[in-house]
């Protein structure tokens, strides 16, 4: 079985590294070859042509949005997504308040221009859920990107801008969403509206773990995307 990997904003896929130890050698993994583009455009061919080679998306975060892209915007050529700590608008809006508030969005970013090592930093600490995690802090600092300004103001720019809940009641491919409830970046409620707007889809939830909860209990995850698949 082919898994395509869509690591967050940030991050690069060896992020995943301790979840494809934890799945075993039953699954064949590719790590999503990602570039910006922006919300509501056509993805890159790279990665469509990845994703329709794969039966299981696997998308953490910005990669969980992206996974829903493609499954929105290519019907029928996506089987199966795997959301982890995904939301379908990360920002706030007038009509969703289970997104980030724009001022702390925005501060972000400001950060992130000024000094883009200085914002990975930070996004590392904001990733950490009510119980701080050392091993999952090593973890996300090992596997980061370059700290390209560019890169990630424009990964931040789909972020605040793409709003995926109008599509969501149309999506008929099968979906597992997994979140913690402690995460700091994305509300529970997010992911519990998602599983109640997807036509398909199912929900757990892990009591901590924050953001990248994935890390700090990848057997755990790993056992129940096995029997879910």
């Amino acid at each position: 079985m082919r898994v395509l990997l869509l690591p967050g904003w940030g991050f690069s896929a060896s992020v995943f590294g301790s979840l494809v130890d934890a799945l075993g050698d039953d699954y064949e993994f590719d790590r999503a070859e990602m570039s910006p583009t922006s919300p509501g455009a056509e993805l890159p061919d790279m990665l469509v042509q990845q994703a329709d080679s794969a039966d299981v998306l696997i998308g953490w975060s910005l990669g969980g949005q992206l996974a829903l892209r493609l499954a929105v915007q290519h019907p029928g050529r996506t089987r199966r997504l795997v959301l982890l700590a995904t939301t379908p608008c990360f920002t706030e809006r007038r009509d969703w308040d289970s997104g980030m508030p724009e001022s702390v969005f925005n501060g972000f970013r400001q950060l992130v221009m000024s000094d883009a090592a200085a914002g990975l930093q930070q996004f590392i600490r904001l990733n950490s859920g009510t119980r701080v995690n050392p091993e999952t802090r090593t973890l996300l600092s090992d596997n980061t990107v370059e700290p390209n300004t560019d890169a990630l103001t424009a990964g931040l720019d789909i972020l605040e801008k793409t709003d995926l809940r109008d599509e969501m009641v149309i999506l008929q491919t099968r979906v597992l969403i997994l979140q913690a409830r402690d995460d700091r970046l994305v509300p529970l409620q997010a992911g519990r509206w998602l599983s109640g707007q997807l036509p398909k889809a199912k929900l757990v939830e892990y009591d901590n773990g924050g953001h990248a909860f994935f890390l700090s209990q990848p057997a755990r995850v790993a056992e129940v995307i096995r029997q879910w698949l």
